[in-house]
């Protein structure tokens, strides 16, 4: 179907600032409004450090920075579709800046289908309620003055969606720059016909409309690329342009997919993935990992999401999450903890809540709270420490510190 649920308007042309992460060839984007400071940030990148195995933030503190520096307000981080590739950083900048997080309506279905390749347990909420809102094709939402809308591309993923800003669109895992072709289209979930078609709905916009791609490879050489236009991609496009039909592309795309590296197999990717989580969950490679520590694909979009803490749920009795504020602790209490375990020394960096702060927030709802903080290495006191205070609380309990990790490599040290 390439009829378009909107009508783009070309007079509108957002301001657009492009992040690029290099291991991952991903571009993030802050888009603003013209009109106002009103921001939204798409397809954010969580760096990991794949030798030491623990996730560092260096992308998206610097478009932290960028938002601050031009004082713009973030209303949407916006997820254009699941990525196998890298952990997003929407609720790492979420809890720093505020703004809601949107993801397409079948990110349901990525979520099962991958917990079940996982085996993991019911425990993993799949109902999308990690985000605040799920988009149907055709929605709409308001980042200041502007009307963005949305389109449902799936192919690459059933969750995939582009999102049309005036004469901007960001499109995601589906076209990649003309000399680039097209996303692959064998993930689970994934089909190339479907691509296709998805394909032609984007070509459908007028042709001078912006296109914001998600991954640039640097074909054959060239310098970095990530904008170009549907003009471009129909005259040019090495998979689709120039006319290129249905079964053509799908017998192109088939052939193609499966020819990809070992590694990037989707089974492969996921174990990759599990790795990553692993790291983030644990922040070293070399701590004990297996069924039961949940390290899950693209954990960080099948969070326990309370009503303003974001905790990732290792088990029924251990849960974690980045830095909380004294007047979280409300919302902790809420969502049913009864202990908190701080993992993070004091003045860590600036603004940074006191434990003592949290401490007193903690006690005033009835919840026991433990500082053990991590620098660096664990230590065999701080073990000691844990596993006397997880012998003492009342469960279940969260652990916090920056992102989380030393939390979880505190909890990861009971399974050795």
């Amino acid at each position: 179907m390439t009829t378009l649920p909107f009508t783009a308007d070309l007079t509108l042309t957002p301001e657009v600032t492009a992040f690029f992460d290099a291991p991952t060839n991903t571009i993030s984007y802050v888009v603003k409004d013209p009109n106002s400071n009103a921001c939204a940030v798409i397809d954010s990148v969580m760096d990991i450090d794949y030798a030491a195995g623990r996730i560092t933030y260096d992308g998206a503190d610097a478009i932290i920075r960028h938002i601050e520096e031009h004082q713009l307000k973030l209303e949407w981080l916006i997820e254009t579709h699941v990525h196998a590739d890298h952990l997003s950083a929407a609720p790492y900048i979420q809890g720093k800046l505020g703004g809601k997080l949107g993801i397409g309506e079948n990110i349901t279905i990525v979520q099962d289908t991958f917990g079940k390749i996982f085996n993991e347990g019911t425990e993993f909420q799949r109902d999308g309620s990690q985000f605040d809102r799920l988009f149907k094709d055709g929605d709409s939402y308001q980042i200041g003055e502007m009307t963005a809308y949305v389109m449902h591309t799936p192919g690459h993923t059933p969750a995939c969606m582009t999102h049309v800003i005036g004469d901007a669109a960001f499109v995601g895992d589906t076209l990649f720059m003309p000399d680039g072709g097209s996303a692959r289209a064998d993930f689970p979930g994934g089909d190339a016909r479907t691509l296709y078609r998805s394909i032609q709905r984007v070509l459908a916009l007028p042709r001078e409309t912006r296109l914001f791609m998600c991954h640039d490879y640097g074909p054959n050489g060239r310098d970095i690329q990530w904008e170009t236009t549907v003009g471009d991609e129909i005259d040019h496009n090495i998979h689709v342009g120039k006319g290129t039909d249905e079964d053509t592309f799908v017998k192109m795309r088939e052939a193609r997919d499966p020819r990809h590296a070992p590694a990037d197999h989707p089974v492969a990717a996921g174990q990759h993935a599990r790795r990553q989580a692993a790291a983030q969950g644990r922040e070293r490679q070399n701590l004990p990992q297996g069924p039961g520590e949940r390290a899950l694909i693209m954990f960080n979009f099948f969070k326990t999401k309370g009503d303003n803490v974001n905790a990732r749920k290792i088990d029924d009795n251990f849960s974690v999450t980045g830095q909380i504020t004294p007047d979280q602790v409300k919302a902790v209490a809420a969502a049913g903890f009864k202990g908190i375990v701080c993992a993070r020394p004091d003045n860590e960096e600036g603004g940074q809540p006191s434990f003592d702060a949290v401490a007193r927030a903690a006690e005033a709802q009835g919840l026991q709270i433990v500082h053990i903080p991590v620098s660096g290495q664990l230590g065999e006191g701080q073990i000691i420490r844990f596993h006397d205070a997880w012998e003492k609380m009342p469960k279940p309990i969260l652990g916090y510190c920056r992102s989380g990790a030393r939390a979880g490599s505190l909890y990861a040290t009971l399974k050795r």
